[in-house]
């Protein structure tokens, strides 16, 4: 989990979040578009070898 914090505090996480009270979140939908993606990109890379 350290990765992840040290991500969003140099803002370079993958995907946009924002604040709700104390927490940092992310959107269910945005995660999910985000790793769907990132499941065609490698599927794809996995086709041309």
């Amino acid at each position: 989990m350290k990765s992840a914090h040290n991500c969003l505090l140099l803002a370079t996480f993958p995907v946009p979040t924002y604040k709700l009270g104390k927490r940092r979140v992310v959107d269910k939908g945005v995660m999910a578009e985000f790793f769907r993606l990132k499941r065609e990109q490698g599927l794809a890379y996995l086709a041309k070898r």
